[in-house]
């Protein structure tokens, strides 16, 4: 019987991905077996030299980039067959079309910053948050909504928006609330787009170089930094790079931007930033939507502008102090444009970081029939954990059971590099997926808050960093946007949910082996999961029972039953 488990040290040593230059041993369990070659699509064969029940070898990696691999072996009768790697991630006799293993190995990158890291993340949708001082009505064909009224888009017999709905929320609002951040035991906000744009959800960039007026100040900005940094509370700005706004500076479709601009002439500056099939009208654009222009992003004069020049955007805001950036849509950035962005980034402040918006397995996520480098090539330190919900969610719904729900995250963990694994963004809810609490409904109608709390619990002590969205912790529900947009519930929140997550954030900021603690998953059957977290003088685990909806901690200090 040939038997192979990269999960297990015996097996593969070290763990999961490796840097540069590192040995790896493999070896493979072959008391039926009398040959045994480590096939590689790039480095080619080795044979497995037999010692006592096993076939081995040791292969030292060089290079950064994903090898992918596989065992050729012959059986006691002769028989020869491919060994690769089957549902479980355990190695079985190929006789379909079975996946070979992968392997990553990547440059060696800095260490997560432990504001970061060991941090809890909350995720700001500008608009929807809370309004400081008076709401400020500047924007154009635009609707004014009262701040407990429902989101909505009014569109036109085109499909497209009429007009954006505002609610008037701003960076002021932000900075009031700060004092309730600190108290939910926030470390870092995230913010959705706070540069100029015609829309609320300002993913339509209409000038990277200026906050949007209806937010606030550019000195709003600077005492938002400089008072969240009192508060122990780093900024994480959007980063809006792979395309702007139609009505932009850049492009001025509108013509709300003067006379230039790559729409209206011909010979401005900016008309090489963009692709035009024919010009004026037709032009590549981000999925389709004409009013979201693609930037050029490989000409070198935008990224002097966005990247690496004197008065650049990242050089400029990274230069304020904030705590880094999470880059929209980055399997449409290119490796050298993210490259270069994440060199600038650290060149200007180390301990800022650079996040990607990717939904699948990072490490070998292909975009456009391209092997992404993100992970391999010093381009992103970590990424939005969307894997983690949509697993979580599939296993509530009896979609997987709880030894498919370890196999993948254990998967995720042996492909990442562990700063990334550990630097993983594990959110439940965002701007763009429906609201955590409306999913639990869904799933269990008559008890959604004992699922909930199942969820947030996992995500607490799950290795990453959790991330809450705007209201979740006090039970905000809605479906895709804009329903998921709803402004804050100031004065109307749900008490048992927030109580719900405070304890959790407090759990997780109490104990360091939540924060940066070794990680082992748990199936003891089909309906129970769970997570161990530890280090050299703490342990926690959490068992999560989604037939009865039980939690059970084992705590450094004992056995609890929180949950009945």
């Amino acid at each position: 019987m040939a038997y192979y488990n990269p999960f297990s040290e015996k097996y593969k040593s070290p763990f999961g991905a490796v840097c540069c230059n590192t040995s790896v041993h493999f070896s493979i369990d072959a008391s039926e077996l009398t040959e045994a070659t480590l096939c590689t699509d790039t480095l080619g064969n080795f044979v497995m030299h037999k010692n006592k029940d096993c076939f081995e070898t040791t292969i030292t990696f060089l290079s950064a980039g994903l090898t992918y691999y596989w065992f050729y072996v012959t059986d006691l009768n002769g028989n020869k067959f491919d060994i690769k790697r089957g549902e479980d991630g355990i190695g079985i006799r190929a006789e379909k079309n079975e996946d070979a293993f992968q392997l990553t190995v990547y440059e060696e990158t800095p260490s997560l910053p432990d504001w970061y890291e060991k941090g809890i993340v909350y995720q700001i949708f500008p608009d929807r948050f809370n309004v400081g001082g008076n709401v400020i009505k500047a924007k154009q064909n635009a609707v004014y909504r009262e701040w407990g009224e429902q989101p909505k888009y009014l569109r036109n017999h085109y499909g497209g928006i009429d007009k954006w709905d505002f609610y008037g929320g701003n960076l002021k609002g932000v900075e009031e609330k700060l004092p309730y951040l600190k108290e939910l035991g926030i470390t870092a906000i995230y913010l959705n787009p706070i540069f100029e744009s015609s829309s609320n959800h300002r993913y339509s960039t209409a000038d990277f170089k200026k906050i949007d007026n209806v937010l606030g100040t550019l000195e709003d900005f600077k005492s938002l930094v400089k008072k969240a940094d009192k508060y122990g509370i780093k900024l994480i700005l959007d980063g809006v790079f792979n395309h702007v706004g139609a009505d932009s500076l850049y492009f001025n479709r509108y013509g709300n931007y003067g006379d230039d601009g790559a729409y209206r002439n011909a010979n401005s500056k900016y008309r090489n930033w963009f692709k035009f099939e024919n010009y004026p009208d037709k032009y590549k654009c981000w999925w389709g939507v004409s009013d979201l222009p693609d930037l050029e992003k490989e000409n070198e004069e935008v990224q002097k502008y966005l990247i690496d020049g004197n008065e650049s955007v990242i050089k400029y805001w990274t230069s304020l102090g904030i705590g880094g950036w999470r880059l929209d849509v980055a399997d449409e950035l290119s490796d050298n444009f993210l490259s270069k962005l994440y060199k600038q980034v650290k060149a200007i402040n180390k301990d800022a970081i650079v996040m990607g918006e990717v939904w699948e397995d990072a490490s070998n996520k292909v975009a456009y029939n391209t092997l992404k480098k993100y992970f391999t090539h010093r381009e992103l330190d970590c990424v939005m954990n969307y894997p983690f919900r949509d697993n979580l969610l599939a296993f509530f719904r009896h979609d997987i059971d709880a030894f498919k729900l370890k196999n993948t995250f254990l998967s995720l963990m042996e492909n990442y590099p562990k700063k990334a694994f550990y630097g993983n963004f594990n959110l439940l809810g965002t701007h763009d997926t429906t609201r955590i609490l409306t999913e639990a409904e869904s799933i269990l109608p008559e008890k959604p808050v004992s699922l909930l709390i199942q969820l947030v619990a996992l995500q607490f002590v799950f290795p990453g960093v959790p991330c809450i969205y705007y209201g979740d912790e006090v039970g905000v529900t809605g479906g895709k946007d804009p329903d998921n947009r709803k402004p804050y519930p100031w004065g109307n929140e749900n008490k048992q949910i927030f109580d719900i997550y405070k304890k959790y954030t407090s759990l997780r900021s109490a104990l360091d082996c939540l924060k940066s603690g070794e990680t082992e998953f748990i199936a003891l059957n089909e309906n129970v999961f769970g997570v161990r977290r530890f280090n050299k003088e703490q342990s926690y685990t959490l068992l999560i029972n989604r037939a009865s909806e039980n939690i059970l901690d084992i705590a450094p200090h004992g056995i609890k039953e929180v949950l009945k």
